[in-house]
């Protein structure tokens, strides 16, 4: 009797996934709540290796952890996660969510919406359009989206063709073809405004520049509220409910 072809060992879509964690932090101090929100990150055995990079330049930190991501493929990595040091899940076993909300969204890459440190609610979960009205460069000043437009105008797992999400707390398929196209950088300029008659230093973050270098190599990107975190700053920022003082960017 003819044996069926057998696929692969290595076919990405028969594999289960295992996660490369990153935690950057600066100092080579890492936040004490991670301790805790990393033991208890997956009870499926989804994190495989985790590096804590530190570096006083804040793309070449995250790019140390991604290339590192990209060479573990060939130990079986398929997966690479960012968690920022002032980003801290509410609950436990949070990686296995953002794994089941990836897989059942048909993301590429799913990122948690993550509120600015003040208190106006704004995210830095953001859509690549100009913001009506503002008086800076329209290619650098993006509408932000707020929490409540988080809550009150979008599902709780989503996408937009025009997304741009934040790195704090994100999750990248790493075996699709973009994965070893993008990295993790910032663009700067300095111009003269016209109207207010003052220099603007500009700048485009660099999880705003990893989104748009992702989509247009046709990743397809979801952000989420559905894994419960707090952004830690002065304060704890949740983005759990609605509540700031803005309803628009």
């Amino acid at each position: 009797m003819t044996q069926p072809e057998a696929k692969p060992a290595t076919d990405p879509s028969e594999a289960k996934p295992q996660v490369y964690l990153a935690t950057p932090c600066y100092n080579n101090t890492v936040n004490s709540a991670h301790v805790e929100t990393i033991y208890y990150a997956s009870k499926q055995g989804l994190l495989k290796q985790k590096m804590a990079p530190s570096f006083s330049i804040l793309t070449h930190t995250f790019n140390l952890a991604y290339a590192h991501a990209l060479t573990s493929r060939a130990k079986g990595i398929t997966h690479f996660c960012m968690l920022h040091d002032d980003i801290v899940p509410m609950e436990f076993f949070w990686l296995d969510k953002m794994m089941a909300l990836m897989k059942a969204n048909g993301a590429d890459i799913l990122s948690v919406v993550s509120p600015i440190k003040d208190d106006k609610g704004l995210t830095s979960t953001a859509l690549d359009l100009p913001l009506p009205g503002s008086l800076f460069d329209p290619a650098y000043r993006l509408t932000r989206l707020t929490m409540s437009e988080i809550y009150n105008d979008y599902p709780p797992t989503f996408t937009h063709e025009k997304l741009l999400v934040n790195s704090g707390l994100m999750l990248v398929d790493i075996t699709k073809p973009f994965a070893d196209k993008i990295c993790f950088r910032f663009e700067n300029r300095i111009e003269f405004n016209k109207v207010t008659q003052q220099y603007d230093a500009l700048v485009m973050s660099e999880d705003w520049l990893f989104s748009r270098d992702a989509a247009k190599l046709g990743a397809k990107i979801f952000a989420t509220r559905e894994v419960p975190i707090y952004h830690c700053g002065g304060a704890k920022f949740p983005n759990t409910h609605v509540w700031g003082e803005w309803d628009k960017d």
